[in-house]
């Protein structure tokens, strides 16, 4: 299963440093600041898609002078297990390169470009969404994940 996070919350409110058994996919929409994911800190900014593989520790940590007229950051996240990724490789043939490539990765990495432009879209997207129709979309944000321009960084 996978679940769907669109959140617009303070600055503050933001998970601390953590890690999970899941794959995340984490797109900032407002905000900006400093995030930690392994052993690499650096600077972030609003409109980053990032897929972080299981058990990276990592947090975001947000300006505070940089949010919406409301204070607030904006993000979406999807979470999925692996579990999930090995139940689309096996019942769909179609997406069995998608998945070996996305469960291959071993590091977390951004997306740019047209790749970046379609996470973005379909990530908002979900918000409106029904609980198939997310589920359409997150077939397609795998696709575009395991295309081999998407990626831009790796830690």
């Amino acid at each position: 299963t996978f679940s769907f996070s669109h959140v617009h919350i303070k600055n503050d409110q933001q998970v601390p440093l953590h890690q999970q058994e899941t794959w995340e996919l984490a797109y900032i929409i407002t905000g900006s600041g400093v995030r930690l994911i392994g052993d690499m800190v650096e600077n972030f900014t609003e409109g980053e898609v990032v897929l972080l593989p299981p058990d990276i520790p990592h947090c975001w940590s947000f300006d505070k002078n940089v949010a919406d007229e409301n204070g607030k950051i904006e993000n979406i996240c999807i979470f999925f297990k692996n579990e999930f990724l090995e139940a689309c490789k096996s019942n769909f043939p179609q997406l069995r390169n998608a998945v070996e490539k996305i469960l291959n990765t071993k590091n977390a990495i951004s997306f740019s470009g047209k790749s970046l432009a379609v996470l973005q879209r379909l990530m908002k997207a979900m918000s409106r969404q029904n609980e198939v129709e997310k589920l359409s979309s997150l077939i397609l944000i795998l696709d575009c994940i395991s295309s081999s321009e998407t990626v831009e960084n790796c830690w």
